[in-house]
């Protein structure tokens, strides 16, 4: 976290370094987004690193905020997808070690890795894609990924409110941190995460199309919006989403 460009993606609030549990029982923007955004985004992040390493310098290496496998599967599939089996593989190897090591070989669903690893793997599979919507573009495919294997069942019987506020509720399986608050019904709502250890815009734009993508997957067609944002200098990150 010390030394590579992907760890100015982590602001991790002082916690505990958690262990690896080997299981928790808790639980938009159009294609033709400009590279301007995501260069504001970095030097957003940068920003709050520098703030982090200012007021706790001691905890900078070593705070560790987890994300289980399932995420990191995702990430890999759309890598290989994209660029052809292996690709994840080989751009793990630009990586710093830290960040590296813990991606490699066997990935579990039910395993934690650490959550500076998956961002470090996410921001390099942007530069390989050289799409300016490679954020939304992720967390569509995420979304169709992760509800296909873990969540489908909950989509038989329903709207996008109700499919949130179970997934919300399942955030901890797949997450050490962070806490999901869902408000409304049917085709409208409003999400707001609080506490989550990762402070990254580029991050809220594959969580705004997560939300997206899984709203459609209920049959409904709408856009998700991202009002509030710590990276801009609100107290959580909120969400409205809006279906037809």
């Amino acid at each position: 976290m010390c030394a590579s460009e992907e760890q100015a993606a982590i602001h991790a609030p002082p916690r505990a370094v958690l262990a690896a549990p080997a299981a928790n029982p808790r639980i938009s923007r159009a294609p033709g987004a400009d590279s301007t955004l995501a260069a504001r985004d970095a030097q957003t992040t940068m920003a709050h690193t520098r703030t982090m390493r200012d007021a706790t310098p001691a905890l900078r290496c070593c705070v560790v905020a987890n994300i289980a496998g399932g995420s990191c599967l995702a990430l890999r599939s759309y890598v290989d997808g994209a660029h052809g089996v292996g690709a994840f593989a080989k751009l793990l190897d630009g990586l710093a070690p830290a960040d590296s090591d813990p991606l490699r070989g066997i990935l579990l669903p039910v395993s934690w890795y650490p959550v500076r690893s998956f961002a470090a793997a996410l921001h390099a599979s942007a530069r390989l894609s050289g799409d300016p919507a490679f954020y939304e573009r992720y967390g569509g495919y995420a979304a169709e990924f992760e509800i296909a294997a873990f969540q489908r069942v909950l989509l038989r019987f329903s709207t996008p409110a109700f499919f949130m506020d179970r997934a919300g509720r399942l955030w901890s399986r797949f997450h050490d941190s962070g806490a999901w608050e869902v408000h409304g019904s049917g085709n409208r709502l409003r999400g707001t995460l609080r506490d989550f250890a990762l402070v990254d815009p580029r991050y809220c734009r594959v969580l705004g199309a997560w939300i997206k993508r899984a709203g459609e997957m209920t049959g409904s067609r709408g856009d998700v919006a991202h009002p509030e944002c710590r990276s801009r200098g609100g107290a959580a990150e909120v969400f409205d989403g809006w279906w037809e």
